[in-house]
């Protein structure tokens, strides 16, 4: 599951980041999230939230 939020630069500007869970942590049994910043659109945003971030890279799942 991702979430996407708005927030703001120091010179005003509106960006938007995505936070995706990463599974648990094998060594310490805690919780990883993922989190991406920058995109100038919500809509950016969103399209990310359908690849798949592994430890191995990033894979592609098409939005359905």
């Amino acid at each position: 599951m991702a979430s996407i939020s708005e927030y703001q630069l120091k010179n005003g500007q509106k960006r938007y980041k995505i936070q995706v869970y990463g599974g648990l942590d094998p060594l310490t049994g805690k919780e990883s999230r993922i989190i991406r910043k920058g995109f100038k659109r919500a809509k950016d945003a969103k399209l990310m939230t359908a690849f798949s971030f592994t430890p191995f890279g990033i894979k592609f799942y098409p939005i359905k």
